[in-house]
Formats: structure tokens, C-alpha cells, sequence
């Protein structure tokens, strides 16, 4: 059979036609580019929202909080690193002590030599040990005592860290006491056969335990002596925490515009979780609590309602770290379930009017000079007194606030009973004051501040100004005014 076409089988395919003119082939093309465009863009769209209607980390809401990682303060220098250590040993003299010991892994480390020192902690120890300086030093005296097999890796992780020279170390074989090496370091150049070691807080208890069992050596806590620096920030760290809480604030306020009925509280934690991440965070904690599960400070393994169309109290408490230093932020708000003229019940309405005071007496009792810790958390106190909310802990179930830095929660600690620690020049705290009903409601709003002080040069007074990084929160129907 003669054909000059082929014939169609089920497995055949036709060939496509030329097109007969210039028309038909711009036509097909434009019509192709149109499908590759939908096509990516439905690729975005399902990156971008994720299940449970949370916002995906590339999702365009989130662009201003990328536009503000972008300009992000820098980490702290080596240079400032450096001073830390100098600074440590110009006082530890006046702590009794003739060294400061650390090991890899606590914030103190990394608060003396950068975040760097990336060795992994086995029970051999790697210490790392401050030496007094003379008066006038303009360099630090640090040693590192790492095992003698390890001496080479250890030069490459000394090359990324804060120390002067990396000849600065002593090493010890496996039939030696790591212990007897570091106290014959430190009698060498204190000049003694007695010496006294101060401990770093989050050192393991078997370190203190090998120090203790070396005659002649005082092993003893080295708390008060780096607390003393790490309590007052420097403009370097400042500016990270700065940055970190301002972002974590814009980060609750965009994911808060997504709130529907029908969301959960994980689709929420996910959708905050993801704009920290736009923001550039790490290390992200994100806790969510609908209605009455707000009343559990720090969440519950209750059930998890969805929001409905009857409102809701909607409390996030979240944070992470930029560089290492801390964010920790907490919005309580109302969820009017799309009608703006469903409004909060009226106790809770008073209950959050009364944490905003709470917040803003803590606030100005923390700017009068020679103020307590206490005294702070003592006039937050009050406000929710004056307010019909009970006394002592009967709602207000928690203390005012905790020092942030390295630490999501460090020293000094905004606690009754702390009247022995003085509000002053440098110090960065959170003021989280909170009412919680169990079975009903939960109110708390936190901020991060710091105090500021100058000398005023007309009276030689001392000024003192409580920074809050970002704005507070003014009202519980409009929470996030000045957030973003």
C-alpha cells in the first residue's frame, strides 16, 4: 500500500505542524512563556503557604524583615573579644583569684573568645585559662591546656578564636592530670606554690572535682568575677539586641496578620517561626497559646484550639538569636474573629490595661538612680494591685524580668528578693509582667530595654534613660502599632 503518511497507532504521536507564518509562531511562543510563568508561579505560591495556613519563610509578607537582616548590625570583633579578656584579668585580683577557667560550650566561653570554638566536650578536658595581667598590660593572658594528641587541630581552632598568640597553650599526655597541668601554669606565673582558681558556673561538676583533688589549689566559683563584665553590655552587644528584639517585634506583628478563623496555634508558631527565619534569627522558639491555654505561662499539653469566629485571646511569647545575643518577646492581643465590633470581655480588656502599667511603672522605677532589682519587679507588682488583680503571686504568678544577652535568661534577675543587685549603666533586662486566670485567660507583654547613662555637664549630674528596643505595645486591639 503506497502512503506518504504514516499511519496512527495508539503508540504513535503526530507530529506538531510547522507553523505557516511569523504570526502562528509568536503566538505559540507567547502562549508558552504564559504557561511558564504560572507554572513557577504556583511552584512559589505553595513555597510560600504552607499547610494549616502558615506563612512559608519566602512568603512576601516577609520581604521587609529579609530588606532587615540585610542591615543587620556586625558581630563582635575580635578586638572586643580580646578586651574582655584583658579586662577579666586586670580584676581577677580583686576576686581573690589567681585564674578564671572555662571549657567549649558555655556562654562565658564564647563571651571571651568568639563563637568559634568549635570543639566537640569528651572527658578529656580543653580548658581555657585567664591569667592576671600586670597594671598597664595592653594584652590579654590567655592559655588553652588541650590534650598533647590533639595539640595540632587545636592550633586550627585557635586560628579562628580570640587569643593573642596561638603558641598560648599547655598540653597534657594521657598518663598526666590535666588539672596538675593548668595549676603548674598558673603557680608559674602568680609566682606561688598556694593558688586559687575560679570556676566558670557551667563548666562540668568533673572539672571543678579534678581541681579540687590538686593539693595546694583553691578551686572555688568564678561567678562574681565575669559576672561583673557580662552584667554591662557594651554599644556592640547593645546593638545586637537592638536588632534582635526589634525584628522578633516585626516578625509576631506581620505573621499576627494572618490570623482566620480555623487557625491553629501550630499554624501560627509556624508562621512566626518563619518570619524570624525571614529576619535572620537562629535557634528559634516560637509559643503560641489560644484562650484559656494562655492562662499556662509558659504553654500546655492540653488541647489546642483553633480560632473562631467568637474571638479570642491569642498570647506569643517567641524569640532566637542574631550573633549569638538573645530576643525574647512576648504580644498578647484579641482576635476578633473578623468582625471589628467584637471586642475583648471586659476583664480581660482591664487585665491587659493592667500589664501595660505594670510594664510602664517597671519601667520608670528602673530609671531612678540607685534602684533595686526589686524595687522593679516590686512597682510592676503594685500596678496589678491597684488594679483588682490580687497580690503578691495571685495572678502576677511569675517574676518581672531576667538579664538577656548570650543568655535567653541571665543575671541579673528582676525578683523579689533582690535587693542586693542595683539597676545600673549597661544592663539589659526584659520587663514581662502577666495576669493569669487558669481555666480563662492569660495576659503578658514583654520588652527588652536597657539603661543608658551620661554625665550632665552643666550640673555634673548623673542622667539615666531606660531604652526599650522597638515600641511597646499601647493597646490590646491595635498591639503592633510602630512594629514594622
Amino acid at each position: 500500500m503506497d502512503q506518504k503518511e504514516p499511519l496512527l497507532t495508539s503508540t504513535a504521536i503526530p507530529a506538531t505542524p510547522k507553523p505557516r507564518c511569523k504570526r502562528a509562531r509568536l503566538f505559540i511562543a507567547i502562549v508558552s512563556a504564559f504557561l511558564l510563568i504560572f507554572a513557577a508561579h504556583s511552584f512559589h505560591a505553595h513555597s510560600a503557604c504552607l499547610h494549616d495556613g502558615a506563612l512559608g519563610v519566602d512568603h512576601p509578607a516577609f520581604a521587609t524583615l529579609r530588606d532587615m537582616a540585610a542591615a543587620a548590625p556586625p558581630p563582635i570583633s575580635v578586638d572586643e573579644h580580646l578586651d574582655r579578656q584583658l579586662r577579666l584579668g586586670q580584676q581577677l585580683a580583686s576576686f581573690g583569684l589567681d585564674a578564671f577557667i572555662t571549657e567549649p560550650g558555655t556562654e562565658t566561653t564564647t563571651y571571651l573568645v568568639g563563637p568559634k570554638l568549635a570543639w566537640g566536650l569528651s572527658e578529656r578536658p580543653f580548658l581555657v585559662v585567664v591569667l592576671p595581667v600586670q597594671p598597664g598590660a595592653q594584652s590579654a593572658n590567655t592559655y588553652v591546656v588541650v590534650p598533647a594528641f590533639e595539640i595540632d587541630r587545636a592550633k586550627e581552632v585557635l586560628s579562628d578564636i580570640a587569643v593573642d598568640d596561638v603558641t598560648r597553650f599547655r598540653v597534657w599526655q594521657e598518663n598526666e592530670s590535666p588539672y596538675e597541668i593548668a595549676a603548674n601554669l598558673i603557680r608559674e606565673v602568680s609566682g606561688r606554690s598556694s593558688v586559687t582558681v575560679g570556676i566558670e558556673s557551667y563548666v562540668r561538676a568533673f572539672i571543678l572535682s579534678g581541681f579540687q583533688r590538686v593539693p595546694s589549689v583553691t578551686a572555688v566559683s568564678g561567678n562574681d568575677a565575669i559576672r561583673s563584665l557580662r552584667i554591662h553590655k557594651s554599644e556592640a552587644e547593645i546593638a545586637l539586641l537592638r536588632y534582635a528584639n526589634k525584628a522578633t517585634k516585626a516578625s509576631i506583628a506581620r505573621a499576627s496578620l494572618f490570623a482566620r478563623v480555623g487557625t491553629t496555634e501550630q499554624g501560627l508558631t509556624t508562621s512566626v517561626r518563619n518570619a524570624l527565619a525571614a529576619a535572620g534569627l537562629k535557634n528559634l522558639w516560637v509559643v503560641v497559646l489560644f484562650g484559656p491555654n494562655a492562662a499556662y505561662p509558659h504553654g500546655t499539653r492540653g488541647v489546642a484550639p483553633k480560632l473562631t469566629k467568637e474571638g479570642s485571646v491569642i498570647l506569643v511569647d517567641a524569640g532566637g538569636e542574631y550573633e549569638g545575643y538573645q530576643a525574647d518577646i512576648t504580644r498578647t492581643w484579641w482576635y476578633n474573629g473578623g468582625n471589628k465590633q467584637n471586642r475583648a470581655p471586659e476583664e480581660i480588656q482591664r487585665a491587659w490595661g493592667a500589664v501595660r502599667q505594670a510594664q510602664l511603672a517597671a519601667i520608670k522605677a528602673a530609671e531612678t538612680i540607685g534602684s533595686s532589682c526589686e524595687d522593679v519587679d516590686l512597682a510592676a507588682r503594685a500596678a496589678v494591685t491597684s488594679n483588682g488583680f490580687g497580690e503578691g503571686y495571685a495572678t502576677f504568678k511569675h517574676r518581672l524580668g531576667h538579664g538577656i544577652g548570650l543568655g535567653v535568661h541571665e543575671e541579673p534577675y528582676f525578683t523579689r528578693g533582690n535587693s542586693e543587685t542595683i539597676v545600673s549603666a549597661g544592663v539589659s533586662f526584659s520587663v514581662e509582667p502577666g495576669i493569669y486566670v487558669s481555666g480563662r485567660y492569660g495576659v503578658r507583654l514583654e520588652d527588652i530595654a536597657v539603661v543608658h547613662e551620661r554625665i550632665d555637664p552643666a550640673t555634673g549630674e548623673t542622667l539615666r534613660e531606660v531604652e526599650v528596643f522597638g515600641a511597646l505595645s499601647e493597646t490590646l486591639d491595635d498591639p503592633f502599632k510602630g512594629h514594622f
